[in-house]
Parts: C-alpha cells; sequence; structure tokens
C-alpha cells in the first residue's frame, strides 16, 4: 500500500484468495522483516490485508510468503486466531461462490472460479506463472470429490478434563498397554487433545439435544423433548437438525446390550 513495492505468493488453490485476510511471513525471514506491520492490497478485490509474522510460515515453501485463508484452511484458521484476523467465508456449501467473493465470480462453481480468476489476473498482468506441483488433495472416500474446508458453527463437548483423568490413570499404573510403545503415542494424544465436534450434518442418527426459540431466540438443551422455551415459556421451538457423532450411537452398543436401564 502506497509503495511500488510487492509480493509474490503461491497457491495450488487461487479461488480461495478472495478469502484472504493477511499474508504471513516467518519472523527469521530477512526478506520480509520490513514489510512486518504494513499492508499490502489484495488484487482483484483492493481488500486491505496486514503482512504479520508467524513461525508456522515455511521460509522454503513457495516464495516464503503465504496467503492466509481462516476460513478455508486449518492452518491458516489457527494462525488467524493467534492474530485475531477476520474469517471470510467465499463458498456456499454445495461448492459455488457467495457474494463475499465479489460480484464477478458468485455462484460460480469453485473450479469454474479458479479458471476465471487466473484468466483476470493474466489480463492484469498480476501472474507471473503457472507451474506443476505435486502435492496432496483429500478427496472424500466414497465420492471421491475433492475435499474444500469449509468454516461453520458446530457443537462442540470440552473433553480435557476426561483426558486427564485418563493420562492420570495410564501414568499411575491403573492401565497398561501392550504393546507398551502405544504408552507414549496414548500420552501425546491425551495431551494434546483438543474439543470435540460432536455435530454432524447427516440424514440420520440422534439428533442433537438442542431445541431454539422462535421468539426469544434461547436455547433449551434437554433430554426429553421440551414443551416449552425454558427461557420465555415459548412452545415455538425447533429442533436443532444436526445429529450426534456415530460414536454416541456405537457407544450405546453395551448399555443396550447389557439390561440397560435395569441395574445389571
Amino acid at each position: 500500500k502506497d509503495s511500488d513495492e510487492f509480493l509474490i505468493i503461491a497457491t495450488t488453490r487461487p479461488e480461495t484468495m478472495l478469502g484472504d485476510t493477511a499474508v504471513a511471513v516467518n519472523p527469521k525471514d530477512d526478506r520480509y522483516k520490513h514489510l512486518v506491520g504494513k499492508t499490502v492490497i489484495l488484487p482483484i478485490l483492493g481488500r486491505e490485508l496486514p503482512v504479520i509474522a508467524d513461525q508456522y510460515v515455511d521460509m522454503e515453501t513457495g516464495t516464503g510468503a503465504l496467503k492466509v485463508t481462516p476460513s478455508h484452511d486449518l492452518n491458516d484458521y489457527e494462525i488467524g486466531k493467534r492474530h485475531n484476523l477476520e474469517t471470510i467465508n467465499i463458498f456456499h456449501e454445495n461448492g459455488t461462490l457467495n457474494k463475499n467473493a465479489g460480484k464477478k465470480y458468485v455462484s460460480l462453481d469453485r473450479f469454474d472460479c479458479r479458471a476465471a480468476l487466473v484468466k483476470d489476473l493474466q489480463s492484469q498482468q498480476l501472474l507471473l506463472k503457472v507451474v506443476d506441483h505435486m502435492h496432496a488433495v483429500g478427496h472424500h472416500d466414497r465420492c471421491d470429490q475433492i475435499i474444500e474446508p469449509y468454516i461453520s458453527p458446530q457443537w462442540y463437548v470440552n473433553v480435557k478434563p476426561l483426558a486427564e483423568r485418563a493420562l492420570e490413570a495410564s501414568k499411575s499404573g491403573q492401565i497398561t498397554f501392550i504393546p507398551d510403545r502405544e504408552t507414549k503415542r496414548f500420552h501425546q494424544w491425551m495431551e494434546d487433545i483438543l474439543p470435540w465436534s460432536i455435530s454432524r450434518q447427516r440424514w440420520w442418527g440422534h439428533r442433537i439435544p438442542i431445541w431454539y426459540c422462535d421468539d426469544c431466540h434461547g436455547i433449551t438443551c434437554t433430554v426429553e423433548t421440551p414443551d416449552q422455551c425454558s427461557n420465555c415459556g415459548s412452545e415455538n421451538l425447533k429442533q436443532d437438525e444436526d445429529v450426534l457423532d456415530t460414536w454416541f450411537s456405537s457407544g450405546l452398543w453395551p448399555f443396550s446390550t447389557m439390561g440397560w436401564p435395569e441395574e445389571t
């Protein structure tokens, strides 16, 4: 911004630049130290992006300057949390572009948008080169569609207190692992445990026991189907359409086969 300098960015998903909210560089990278704290202008949309320093950036990958798209990349999301970056979702759930992508690209399929965006960058002489690059791309195991990281509201359970109890049981010798090498892996898993996302967008399963009030917009959580809102008493309730993780279903198996709810 307000300069003739520019940053060269390498990416395998050019369409996601429409959701960029920062450019990150490694704090030890002498090439970019003078740019940290300054602002760059995102091509096409003209959005102002801060240049931030983050240890995650690999100085040897690409140009060493990383476009940060918190809404559509897990690592970028973590960078975004550390630097309090805005999250801009550019996709609809069906993989087409939404209004955040800019008027020209709205409703385009993600891959059609990619082609159109590359063409526009070329026409504005902003595209340096296109090269083949070998990398891992996640595919769905059933339909083989390319998986698109996508930020959305979900329900989580804080499992850290349970993990701490399990870790202590292992360290105290109450439980042992065979073979013993699995002990170290278990400890790492428990020590690095993250909140568990328990909501799923599927057509079958146990419904999330959450009801939303159409009148006060309050939330009611109860095992039994409620007759009224726990906040305002309204009967205009709608249950969350998500279902629980399948572990909740499979976890019922030992109970249902061993006499629950009777004392057995």
